[in-house]
Order: C-alpha cells, then sequence, then structure tokens
C-alpha cells in the first residue's frame, strides 16, 4: 500500500461522506460515485486537461487496484452507474467504499505533485461539497444536467 498524506486522506474521506455517505442503497452509492468522477473530470480536467485528468485516474487505479481489485472498473470509456453496482454485488459495499475512499486520496496526492497540494486540497474540497455545482453526466463532457 502506497503511503498517503493525511491532508489528502481526510480530504478524500470529507468528499467521499459527503457526495457518497454510507447510508444509501446500492444504487444511489453507485450513481453518487460515477457522478462524483464525472465531476471531478470536468472541474480538475478545466486545471490539468482532460488528458491530464485520464492520466492520473488511471495512475490511482493502477495504484488502487492492488489493495481493491474492483477499481478497475472505474476506468471505462462510458463509466456507467452498471458498472458500480457490479462491483458493489461482487465485493460488497464496505470494499467498494473504502476502495473508492482510497482512490480519492490517490488522485488527491497525484494530483498535488501537478498543482500543488493546497491547491489540489481546495480544487477538490470545493468539488465535495454537495449544492456547490449542478449534476454533471459523466457520460457527456461538460454538459450540465438541470
Amino acid at each position: 500500500m502506497t503511503p498517503l498524506s493525511s491532508a489528502a486522506t481526510d480530504a478524500a474521506r470529507s468528499v467521499w461522506n459527503d457526495r457518497i455517505g454510507d447510508n444509501q442503497s446500492a444504487t444511489v452509492s453507485a450513481s453518487a460515485i460515477v457522478e462524483l468522477l464525472g465531476a471531478l473530470r470536468i472541474r480538475l480536467g478545466r486545471w490539468i486537461g482532460i488528458a491530464g485528468y485520464d492520466t492520473v485516474l488511471s495512475r490511482a487505479i493502477a495504484i488502487t487496484r492492488e489493495d481493491y481489485p474492483w477499481i478497475n472498473l472505474l476506468f471505462q470509456p462510458e463509466l456507467n452507474t452498471a458498472h458500480v453496482l457490479a462491483a458493489i454485488e461482487s465485493f460488497g459495499m464496505p470494499v467498494v467504499m473504502a476502495g473508492g475512499q482510497r482512490l480519492l486520496a490517490v488522485m488527491i496526492e497525484l494530483l498535488g505533485h501537478i498543482v500543488g497540494m493546497n491547491m489540489a486540497l481546495h480544487l477538490v474540497k470545493h468539488i465535495g461539497i454537495s449544492g456547490s455545482y449542478p449534476a454533471i453526466s459523466a457520460s457527456t463532457e461538460g454538459e450540465v444536467d438541470e
């Protein structure tokens, strides 16, 4: 397991709890995970480019999959709720939630190497604030759901 800074881990936990929570059905949680990843891709893509975001996500998945093999399901051209639901059904909700938080922490850590840790924390924390942004369709880049 790759050691992560406490700042990245704490920020990931905070964002994850705000956006996903832990008292929801599998379908609601899967949908929230897809929405969070879509929001991250669009908003962080503004800072490091979509290709840069995809590279960070790919590297984060490579690091995280050692402990959470289900994480490979998240790097799909058209990620959707069905992919995450399949992971929940196969590995269980607690494992998916822990792996998702770990993935987010790794992404923050990697992003910190690109834009600086303070900026990475700022960018990701603001994505995590419920209601601060309209919902983003993960499958339709740049479109805002009304």
